[in-house]
């Protein structure tokens, strides 16, 4: 008889989810890199990612909807927008806490960019990079 157990593994790569969560934080972080400009791109790069979280497609969705935004006033209107979508219930301090993972940082401590945390998402799940 087999006995089938989880192997564990010494991969600590994040997760798609993980991946997906720091992406949205990046993106409405006032204290980030991405301005209106970086975040429509970013937008535009994920606009066919088939978002692994519910919650994230609609944050990413409300995003989506509020071009040309700086972060500050992003963050401010993105619960209205969620709201009118029909999404009143979002944990927005998911997406507005401080930037506590250790999944932005690679070696040596350095940050990962905006950019290639889309990157990293988009090779975990299997779309093309470039």
């Amino acid at each position: 008889m087999f006995n089938a157990c989880p192997v564990p593994t010494a991969d600590k790569s994040p997760t798609i989810m993980e991946l997906e969560r720091e992406i949205l934080r990046m993106l409405c972080d006032p204290r980030g890199e991405a301005d209106g400009k970086s975040r429509e791109q970013a937008v535009l790069r994920l606009q066919a990612h088939r978002w692994r979280d519910a919650e994230h497609r609609i944050v990413f969705e409300a995003v989506a909807k509020l071009p040309g935004r700086n972060a500050t006033e992003l963050r401010r209107q993105l619960p209205a927008q969620a709201t009118r979508m029909g999404f009143p219930d979002v944990h927005w301090e998911t997406y507005f806490a401080s930037n506590t993972s250790r999944s932005t940082e690679g070696p040596e401590g350095k940050s990962f960019s905006l950019e290639a945390f889309i990157a990293r998402l988009r090779a975990a799940s299997g779309e093309p990079v470039s």
